[in-house]
């Protein structure tokens, strides 16, 4: 049987999303809410590492500047269906505007919006330094706003450091 690609693609993001949620709903059931974020934060230290290496690879990017770095992240907003605006992208610095994310509108589906901008601040901060870093320990990664706390879009700002 032949399946269309878009079909496929959706099964699989929709999966990605429901395994995660439903791996912290298991563990907080099981232990507690602060259980299951300590857990996540340590899973979300080392999956964006993986991601980034294999976008790098997919995408021929050998580069390691902020460009580069919004170049593969671009693949994963997309993919992930964000709601994204490249404000700003240099060499050095960029800044994004999401819109829309995926992981908020199922917080607010499964009735734990009160629980976002608690995970959120935690799991994106953590998710997205752990990009920047695997394309160059000096990217320094700011979430200026969040739309999970304010509803304005979630600001993120990388900007090239100081050794």
């Amino acid at each position: 049987m032949e399946y269309d690609d878009g079909i496929l693609k959706e099964y699989y993001r929709r999966s990605y999303f429901a395994v995660d949620g439903l791996w912290f709903m298991k563990v907080e059931e099981d232990s507690s809410f602060e259980k299951a974020l300590e857990l996540d934060e340590k899973v979300w230290r080392v999956l964006p590492k993986i991601q980034a290496r294999k976008v790098k690879e997919l995408l021929g990017i050998d580069g390691d500047s902020v460009r580069d770095l919004i170049k593969a992240l671009e693949l994963k907003w997309t993919a992930e269906d964000y709601g994204f605006k490249v404000v700003k992208r240099g060499k050095d610095h960029a800044e994004i505007h999401l819109k829309k994310c995926p992981w908020y509108e199922l917080m607010k589906k499964s009735g734990r919006k009160h629980l976002a901008e608690q995970i959120g601040g935690l799991i994106c901060t953590t998710e997205y330094g752990a990009w920047a870093k695997e394309f160059d320990q000096r990217i320094e990664f700011k979430l200026e706003n969040m739309l999970c706390r304010d509803d304005k879009p979630c600001r993120l700002t990388f900007k090239l450091g100081d050794e």
